[in-house]
């Protein structure tokens, strides 16, 4: 009974044990820096997966196989669920469709995305990126003399067109000469430079890492780094939960390092296994056996000469006191080369240091190490020493391929985590260079250069290019140039102190804040939109100073505008500070001191076709010479002031050489009447060549954002205008193009995720209309986002333009689309130096209406959108 009743006590504490250990595992430790309000929305979450999308091809970072994820993404999400007690779901649709359910609210998670201002609308981001490689050049063993960009002249390259490696190569360095080989993808650019069909590609370091490894191709090598920005992956959580952004944050903060570095060694490191190779054996093996066998023989000759010839011990006493002396002179030979190669290395102008697995810099450094970083280095972390605080991500990769670097033997490996290491690093406001070189005693030496001077120098360069854009452009463009400058002085010295004399006349005192009509923020908003287009034109000029002083003048405006209540004040103080301004002169001065003064005095002048200029001294002969007609005899005479009926009168009998009198007059009157019509039109130019100017500028900017735009040209029909009457409005235009650029067109990035080329088509055309009114049609096109007409009816409403949703639900397309042309509607949220402020679209409608035109805007989201204005002549 007593066993029994042992034998159910044994069994009920059994099974309390095994409910504990079981109930155990629902208890999720969280991470301390966890608030309460995290911890419950986790709890919340316990029953409910977390949705997610994933690159598909993204190998080793993230990929599908066999319908399951793979890859760096997919361990660290197990990581996270480890941590958290959270589910991550994978859902299986097309990633354009998944970012599509995300702008819906209906995706939770993109755990390996790339951040843009798009995205930013309807995704919260991490503070920061939790994985980085650097794009790096690949080049089989045989292949020499390839480290850098520049050393892929006359080279065959492997490249997919899609890709940014192809435009950044085409586009910025054409001069190379490069043989394209042109494949789909970069492991098939890979493995064209492993059949030897091309000798470079261009990949990130994780992609070639592991395709190195998975191929076995042991005949490829990462030879050098881009110089290009790396590829940086962050994760972007759907825009109502904040709460999972800090948590991931957190969370990713405390992943053990060696958790890391495991993660990325499963995927990224090479492995090979070798086989028994005999010879290589023999032929080390056999040196050292020989070389025992001859010390035991020359130890048994010695021994054997002892014991026989005694007597000679005195002399080899003699020669081993002769060998100390000759050891000591070689050691004193030794010091003297040690001091010189410090001396060398002291004085050589770099930095020369080493270090271990500890990262410990050793003791004996070069002098000049304690200049580049302004103390002793002897002793201290190399990482604190090259990093700042908030370099955390470059600070862990340095740390990952050293450790890697020090632990490998293979010569491929070692080579590969070389190149992940960096070439350059700012310390305490100074540009170093860097080189590393493995070392033995398992160290690693690291050689730096200050080359602060050449950067300074380069720097110098950029400047001096800026002020040589600034100067061509103005030879280049010098009508448009003077043009900009002389509408600019009557708008700041007529136009502006006109628009401003109503805001004069108020007396705080005397006049009530309602006084302060809508008419007079009108006024306001006009001039605020005439200084926006000004800042465009003078960017688009490559002005250096003067767009910059406009923008910050703008922001005045807006400020002004912004308060319900006007200050007179502060607008007579803009006034006055505008009028008093000489940051335009700043850059004109650059003008006078490469060209001259007088290139500032020639201005004013109107070129004629030289065919119209024979014209007119034709005709002016003729009429200052009078017409020559011949008589019966021979003899010539002048139309001398002498009328038709008296020359008739005199020569009645005459009347063939009347009548060539008479051919002769309606021949002049028609040559002349010709040239009067000519002559009338000496003004007139061809819209397209006024055009021109905005398809240079939108070139410029395209590069200056990153975004790369196929070439274009103004086509259509030729249209002479009256330069006078359309000046205005073909300049505000900069503010079309630049929307265009800014907004419309996507980044090559995004356009390649979207399935679209890389290069961005952007068109400008003019038509003449055959009808009554004698007009002409101009379009202004883009094949980028599009508008997105949901966006503008939300920031219609927010903002006020619209004042009820049925409004918005009466309103037709076009009636949403055309809110753009509002004074001060946009829908970015952040105001640049380029856009944001929304007044640009409404100073082209203002200009389009003094010259009576029209506007439609179609546009397509995702496909594009085109602006056709309709304009009498």
């Amino acid at each position: 009974m007593k066993f029994k009743v042992l034998n159910l006590i044994l069994s009920v504490c059994i099974i309390c044990i095994v409910f504990i250990c079981s109930g155990s595992g629902l208890c999720v430790e969280y991470p301390d820096t966890l608030t309460d309000d995290e911890v419950k929305w986790l709890e919340s979450m316990s029953d409910k997966p977390i949705h997610y999308l994933v690159p598909p091809k993204f190998a080793p970072v993230s990929f599908i196989e066999d319908g399951a994820v793979q890859g760096i993404v997919k361990e660290y999400l197990g990581i996270i669920e480890e941590f958290l007690g959270v589910r991550f779901e994978l859902v299986d649709v097309p990633w354009k469709q998944g970012l599509e359910l995300a702008r819906q609210g209906e995706m939770d998670l993109f755990p390996c995305i790339a951040r843009s201002s798009e995205r930013e609308e309807y995704l919260e981001f991490l503070s920061g990126s939790y994985l980085s490689f650097p794009l790096v050049i690949v080049t089989r063993k045989d292949v020499e003399g390839v480290r850098e960009i520049d050393d892929l002249a006359n080279r065959r390259v492997a490249v997919d067109k899609r890709l940014v490696a192809y435009s950044k190569l085409s586009n910025e360095h054409s001069y190379l000469n490069i043989e394209y080989v042109f494949v789909e993808g970069n492991v098939n650019a890979m493995r064209a430079v492993y059949l030897n069909e091309a000798d470079v590609a261009l990949t990130s370091s994780a992609v070639a890492g592991y395709t190195i490894v998975q191929n076995g191709w042991n005949n490829l090598q990462i030879a050098g780094e881009t110089g290009w920005p790396e590829v940086e992956l962050t994760m972007g959580v759907r825009k109502d939960w904040p709460q999972l952004v800090s948590i991931l944050e957190k969370t990713i903060a405390v992943i053990p390092e060696s958790t890391r570095t495991s993660v990325n060694n499963k995927w990224i490191p090479v492995h090979f296994e070798h086989s028994f190779d005999s010879v290589y054996v023999l032929k080390r093996i056999l040196p050292f056996l020989a070389g025992i066998l001859a010390v035991t023989l020359g130890v048994s000759f010695f021994l054997f000469i002892v014991m026989k010839k005694n007597r000679q011990l005195r002399e080899a006493d003699e020669k081993i006191q002769s060998a100390y002396k000759e050891l000591e002179h070689a050691w004193k030979i030794a010091r003297d080369a040690y001091r010189a190669k410090s001396e060398f290395l002291d004085n050589s102008g770099q930095a020369f240091l080493s270090f271990g697995e500890d990262f410990l810099v050793d003791l004996e450094y070069s002098r000049e190490c304690e200049v580049v970083f302004g103390q002793p280095v002897g002793g201290k972390d190399i990482r604190e020493l090259l990093f700042s605080d908030k370099e955390t991500c470059a600070k862990e990769t340095f740390q990952r391929a050293i450790t890697l670097l020090l632990n490998e033997t293979l010569d491929l490996k070692q080579d590969i985590y070389l190149s992940l290491l960096k070439k350059s690093y700012t310390v305490k406001g100074h540009f170093i260079n860097a080189d590393y070189k493995l070392i033995s005693d398992n160290k690693i030496m690291l050689i730096l250069t200050d080359v602060t001077r050449e950067r300074l120098l380069e720097q110098d360069v950029k400047n001096e290019r800026c002020r040589l854009k600034f100067v061509i452009t103005a030879v280049r463009e010098n009508k448009d140039f003077f043009d900009i400058i002389d509408d600019f002085n009557q708008f700041k010295f007529k136009t502006l102190p006109e628009l401003a004399s109503p805001f004069k006349e108020i007396t705080p005192d005397k006049e009530k804040p309602s006084d302060l009509n809508s008419s007079k923020r009108e006024i306001l908003s006009q001039i605020y939109r005439s200084v926006h287009t000004f800042k465009g034109v003078f960017a688009q000029q490559e002005f250096i100073t003067f767009p910059g002083w406009l923008h910050g003048m703008e922001s005045r405006i807006a400020e002004i505008l912004s308060v319900e209540t006007l200050n007179p004040g502060l607008i007579e103080q803009f006034v006055t500070d505008f009028g008093a301004e000489n940051a335009l002169e700043k850059d004109l001065d650059i003008i006078k001191d490469v060209l001259g003064e007088s290139f500032m005095e020639r201005k004013g002048s109107v070129l004629i076709s030289p065919e119209l200029a024979l014209g007119i001294e034709r005709i002016s002969r003729k009429l200052l010479e009078g017409f020559v007609y011949s008589d019966s005899h021979g003899r010539t005479a002048k139309n001398s002031g002498k009328s038709i009926q008296g020359i008739y009168e005199e020569e009645s009998g005459k009347k063939e050489q009347l009548m060539v009198m008479l051919k002769e007059i309606r021949s002049l009157s028609l040559e002349f009447a010709d040239m009067l019509k000519q002559a009338t039109e000496i003004r007139y130019v061809d819209i397209k060549s006024l055009l021109e100017f905005h398809v240079d500028g939108a070139m410029r900017l395209s590069r200056r954002l990153g975004k790369q735009i196929a070439p274009f040209e103004v086509e259509g029909d030729e249209i002479k205008i009256d330069p006078d009457v359309f000046a205005h409005f073909i300049r505000s235009l900069v503010n079309i193009f630049r929307n265009c650029v800014d907004h419309g067109i996507e980044t090559p990035e995004e356009r390649v995720e979207l399935g679209k080329p890389e290069l961005a088509k952007l068109s400008c055309s003019v038509r003449k209309l055959n009808g009554a009114d004698n007009s002409f049609e101009l379009s202004i096109s883009d094949d980028g986002r599009g508008i997105d007409i949901d966006a503008v009816k939300k920031k219609a409403f927010e903002n006020g333009f619209i004042s009820s949703q049925s409004q918005i639900e009466d309103a037709s397309d076009d009636e949403i689309l055309n809110l753009v042309f509002e004074s001060g509607f946009t829908t970015c949220s952040n105001v640049t130096a380029m856009s944001g402020r929304g007044m640009g679209l409404s100073a082209v409608r203002e200009e389009l209406e003094k010259i009576d035109g029209k506007v439609e805007i179609k546009s397509r989201n995702g496909e594009g959108t085109e602006f056709l204005f309709h304009i009498p002549l």
